[in-house]
């Protein structure tokens, strides 16, 4: 991918996806990377961004406006994550805005403090009402910041049922107000899917964060529901027994609440609902619709199973239906069983279908110390094929807090975008260091006779079950099925009955 973090300008992979049903998942996995000294090698360009008082002075008056303006699909029993199935009823209901349910959170799992909002958005330069502080700083605590703006966007190209070919750009990216609607009613932005944290706020807060009226009504509407805290009486014998106190006020609480108000991290027990939605992990047999807790509840959604990988992670999943720019419909109206073509303020769920499986990760190791890692799924679950989309980030820096004089380069070899202050600043007494953005691994196109992530290889896949590169892990079916499996079908560390084969 290459990143031009100096002009705020958009990054392009390599290579666009061909997203036509079914394929698999789009993982695209992002790693921020923050050092004290550099040597750059190979690179294909640099250049430098000039310093503007100007500039400087919108920024701040664009972050006192916007501080005014207030599920993965269920994996497929081979364990290979498919994606672009038509999603259920449930879903399909679930055509109202969630801008009330936009949540912010602040990754501090090693050196380098990661502020987040769940519109897909790292960092919050222009969210700031969302997570305080708003900009990725390291040291953590030293207030030397290093990221302002950190925007996933998705770009595709859809064929209308008319006939007419759009392309869609989803994001987030605030700047000037982001892209809104021409009558100013709502933006064309990501917002989160219901569900992924707890909604219960401070009791003595005006709104108790979701626990209001106006968002039970909206989320019932919606055919979402209302989700709550974690109950800490696990063995339910109305005693505050040793562990069970998870946020510490040495009181048994029947309902956490999220004063916060933060999306789900795995260090804030506070802010995990009480149970997990239909479909967001492997071995959920619940069907949808279900109001039940499955096996999950109490247990953190984990990417490989119900447990915490690195030493901090967060979760959360946002769709693209507030995108209704151009009239393509890719969903039906569960009243008529036509293509919805309501409004946004009628409820119409528009965008390009697409939905949004964020996970972030921190490790504490001095290996890792100074890096923050991001995966995104990028699925689409509406009924439409979209024949090609691309995937990108915008990214802009501040190097030290400053708008200027930030100079960039793009490192060919290991695909890292730097950036650093040319001028050798000093802030808070802290020499600052370098920033650098790279993506880990995202989809290529496996017959368009191109290497597109130059590893040597042209036209490899991953759905082909050829090991391309020679680095699977050698396995014994040991019952004949043809799948790496084992007894722990729901993936909770724990035998449930009838998996004791």
């Amino acid at each position: 991918m290459v990143l031009d973090s100096s002009a705020n300008s958009p990054i392009h992979p390599t290579s666009a996806m061909m997203s036509q049903r079914p394929i698999y998942t789009a993982g695209l996995v992002m790693l921020i990377w923050i050092a004290s000294s550099l040597n750059p090698h190979n690179s294909l360009w640099a250049q430098s961004k000039e310093a503007s008082s100007t500039e400087r002075e919108a920024q701040k008056q664009l972050e006192a406006v916007d501080r005014e303006i207030d599920r993965q699909q269920r994996r497929a029993q081979s364990g290979i994550r498919q994606l672009f199935r038509g999603k259920s009823s449930q879903n399909q209901l679930a055509n109202l805005s969630f801008r009330n349910f936009i949540r912010g959170g602040l990754g501090t799992g090693n050196l380098i403090q990661v502020p987040f909002v769940t519109n897909v958005n790292i960092s919050a330069g222009y969210w700031g009402s969302y997570v305080s502080p708003n900009k990725i700083t390291w040291p953590k605590g030293s207030g030397v910041e290093y990221g302002h703006t950190m925007s996933f966007m998705v770009g595709g190209k859809v064929n209308a049922d008319d006939g007419n070919e759009y392309i869609i750009i989803s994001d987030s990216y605030n700047r000037s107000g982001g892209d809104k609607s021409p009558d100013g009613s709502h933006k064309y932005h990501f917002t989160p899917v219901p569900g992924y944290y707890n909604m219960t706020g401070d009791p003595e807060s005006s709104n108790q964060l979701n626990n209001n009226s106006t968002d039970r009504a909206l989320l019932e509407a919606a055919g979402y529901d209302y989700v709550g805290g974690l109950n800490e009486d696990t063995n339910q014998n109305g005693v505050l027994d040793p562990g069970e106190d998870l946020n510490n006020n040495g009181v048994l609480d029947t309902e956490l609440t999220n004063n916060i108000e933060f999306a789900a991290q795995s260090n804030l027990p506070e802010t995990w609902p009480s149970y997990w939605p239909v479909g967001s992990y492997p071995g959920d047999m619940r069907e949808e619709g279900e109001a039940v807790p499955g096996t999950r509840a109490g247990l953190w959604n984990g990417a490989y199973g119900a447990y915490v990988r690195g030493d901090q992670e967060s979760y959360y999943v946002a769709d693209d239906r507030d995108n209704d720019e151009f009239p393509y419909y890719p969903f039906l109206d569960p009243s008529t069983g036509e293509p919805d073509t309501r409004d946004w303020a009628q409820g119409g769920r528009r965008g390009m279908g697409i939905e949004i499986s964020t996970r972030q990760y921190q490790w504490s190791s001095v290996l890792a110390e100074d890096i923050f890692i991001s995966t995104f799924d990028v699925e689409n679950v509406s009924r439409k094929d979209i024949p090609e989309i691309i995937i990108a980030m915008i990214v802009d820096y501040d190097i030290g807090g400053s708008t200027g004089s930030n100079e960039a380069l793009f490192d060919t070899r290991d695909d890292i975008t730097y950036q650093w202050h040319k001028n050798n600043i000093v802030r808070n007494g802290y020499k600052v260091g370098y920033g650098g953005v790279g993506f880990l691994e995202s989809p290529g196109i496996s017959d368009d006779g191109v290497d597109n992530d130059q590893d040597g290889m042209v036209d490899e896949s991953r759905e082909d079950g050829i090991d391309n590169d020679g680095d699977w892990t050698s396995w014994i079916d040991s019952n004949g099925d043809g799948v790496f499996n084992n007894e722990d079908a729901n993936h909770n560390c724990a035998l449930d009955l009838g998996e004791d084969l």
